[in-house]
């Protein structure tokens, strides 16, 4: 029973570095980095990406700085791309500044506030190395690790889930997820 939701809203989506992965072989393994951050939302008959602008914008806590570049920065992380059409330069979504502490977070923040009973999945899609061919996922299989996907309701955290493998997508179900229509899924996605 949806309805027992019905009175939960939340209007941020944080990846928040919760543990520090502690691993000799990763170094670059408190680095921040994700390439897409999709929330879908259902409500009935439309499944739709609440991430997007102009209903979700993107922020980070003072303390994580993004590399400056045409293809690093928030802007990537949530406009329903993970790569860019014409090829020419790699997405390589967001970096965070070396040496992420406890704490710091990428916030996606909503212009309104979404209905936790509608809430179908949220959709991390973390960092994967097919632009750096000369690089080995090793090198940066440590960075979702430690993270945590979590909902807020302004500074009110509803739930947290921490991330303990690297995958090129971690999903976390909402509760509408069993209401939506199969043909509404895909199979067909970059990973």
């Amino acid at each position: 029973n949806l309805s027992v939701f019905n009175n939960i809203t939340f209007n941020k989506v944080k990846i928040k570095r919760t543990t520090n992965t502690e691993n000799a072989n990763a170094n670059h393994k408190t680095y921040i980095r994700m390439m897409e951050l999709q929330v879908w939302m259902y409500d009935g008959s439309t499944l739709t990406n609440v991430a997007l602008s102009p209903t979700g914008s993107i922020n980070t806590s003072d303390s994580v700085n993004e590399y400056s570049s045409d293809n690093r920065g928030h802007g990537l992380i949530n406009d329903n791309s993970l790569i860019n059409l014409d090829d020419t330069d790699s997405n390589e979504g967001f970096i965070s500044k070396t040496g992420t502490e406890i704490g710091d977070e990428v916030v996606l923040d909503f212009s309104s506030t979404q209905n936790l009973s509608q809430l179908a999945s949220i959709v991390f899609f973390s960092h994967f190395m097919n632009y750096y061919e000369n690089q080995p996922f090793s090198h940066w299989s440590y960075s979702s690790p430690g993270c945590s996907i979590q909902i807020y309701n302004d500074d009110t955290e509803i739930f947290s889930y921490e991330l303990k493998s690297q995958k090129i997508a971690h999903r976390v179900d909402g509760p509408a997820i069993d209401s939506v229509p199969l043909n509404m899924f895909t199979s067909n996605g970059p990973y």
